[in-house]
């Protein structure tokens, strides 16, 4: 049974569907991704085990969703340590929060904006980190709160924020934050409103919009931030509507897009959903999007690294049968091609995935209560567990520091509580 007081949070695919059009505006977004946690909490084991179903009271609707390869998971036995060195906690945010955004400035201090507080309350306090004093400073409140959106840094140093909202409400607002006064500056809105949505920096400065939920339906639509005259503009629309999704900036300046959830109302049909297996490329010259392939699975919830050799790793994430996963699947630019490389020890989703300096990825966290990362390598195929943080810890946040440190922050544990301890990792070279 959902308990009481239980935060709300972002991990749970699958829930009641209502038929009523009325009540739709606040279950799509429970069905896409909030819903009371703790049925989603449970310590993982380091086999693969299907996300705790929804409760037994609540009458559920299977999703419709199109034919997929289901590719077994397996799990690698006896794995070894990647790494005995240690966390080390440093000073802890004001509140906990999740959902929130982390941007490292280009003076080496982190940005933390928005996210959940308690009782799902949108958060409007900035805190800004400095590494060098192990101190948190508040920096001037955004005019809105705002969780589930995006935190851009751009060229000139500023700070782009996005969308977002709350668990009914997404907002197409947009706030500008300028590191050196710590002010914020309101800008003209978005074209929609958006929060699960993705901001891309491209190589020309600009940044791509795609997708998102819109309080109704998740978005074909997608559109340009234009630095320079600080506006907003639309191009195509993406193949298909999605949110949770991930968009990664290739090595030739084409984004690439895969998975998330896609979520359709009407008058006259019931919701729609779907976890999408479709990835697809968007390219600025000629405003164009072409397909790229399907992954042997649909998910959301998952990441997406750029690997040194052009490829895209995408890690983990939730399958539309329920189970959270542990592929990995990678995407060659040049073929066009997806292939599955290996499988994580645990299966994860609302994780993070860090980039090493030679190529492997540092996987922490994730909705089953992890407080053990992985280093998982591309090219073998393997995965190794590395030293457990302090606490369990899934829409969190990760950010690598200056000094080559690891800085995880907020989320929630295992228990579905709100956390503001911090804690660091040097990483391996």
């Amino acid at each position: 049974m959902y308990r009481s007081g239980t935060v709300i949070s972002l991990e749970t695919i699958w829930t009641r569907v209502p038929r009523s059009r009325t009540t739709a505006y606040f279950v799509v977004l429970s069905v896409a991704v909030l819903a009371i946690a703790c049925s989603s909490n449970q310590p993982a084991a380091t086999s693969t085990v299907a996300e705790q179903p929804a409760p037994t009271q609540e009458p559920t609707q299977t999703p419709t969703v199109a034919p997929e390869t289901v590719v077994p998971e397996t799990v690698v036995v006896e794995p070894t340590r990647a790494t005995e060195d240690t966390w080390t906690q440093v000073q802890p945010l004001s509140s906990g929060r999740e959902s929130h955004a982390a941007t490292l400035l280009q003076d080496g201090r982190l940005l933390v904006t928005g996210g959940l507080g308690p009782l799902a309350g949108r958060i409007r306090l900035a805190e800004v980190y400095d590494p060098s004093t192990d101190t948190w400073t508040e920096a001037m409140a955004m005019a809105e709160g705002r969780a589930m959106h995006t935190s851009t840094l751009l060229e000139n140093g500023q700070v782009l924020v996005t969308g977002g909202g709350s668990m009914s409400r997404a907002l197409s607002s947009v706030e500008l934050f300028d590191p050196e006064s710590e002010q914020w500056r309101v800008l003209s809105p978005m074209s929609s409103e958006r929060s699960l949505h993705t901001a891309t920096l491209l190589l020309d400065g600009e940044v791509l919009i795609t997708g998102g939920w819109n309080s109704e339906d998740t978005l074909f639509a997608a559109e340009l931030f234009f630095p320079k005259t600080l506006e907003f503009v639309s191009v195509k629309k993406m193949l298909e509507p999605r949110g949770i999704h991930t968009a990664t900036l290739l090595a030739d300046g084409r984004v690439l897009v895969v998975g998330g959830l896609a979520i359709l109302t009407g008058d006259d049909i019931d919701i729609q959903q779907e976890l999408l297996r479709s990835a697809e490329i968007y390219d600025l010259v000629s405003d164009q999007w072409v397909k790229a392939g399907k992954l042997s699975r649909g998910r959301s919830a998952h990441t997406a690294s750029l690997l040194p050799d052009g490829s895209v790793a995408v890690i983990g994430g939730h399958a539309s049968d329920g189970t959270t996963l542990t592929s990995v699947e990678l995407f060659d630019p040049e073929s066009g091609e997806w292939s599955i490389v290996g499988q994580l020890l645990e299966p994860r989703s609302f994780h993070t995935a860090t980039l090493l300096s030679d190529g492997r990825i540092f996987v922490s966290g994730g909705s089953r209560g992890q407080d053990a990362p992985e280093v998982f390598d591309p090219g073998t195929g393997e995965s190794k567990f590395a030293t457990s943080t302090s606490t369990a810890r899934s829409q969190h946040s990760a950010t690598v520091l200056a000094d080559g440190r690891l800085m995880l922050i907020g989320g929630k544990n295992g228990d579905g509580d709100l956390l503001a301890p911090t804690e660091t990792l040097l990483l391996p070279r």
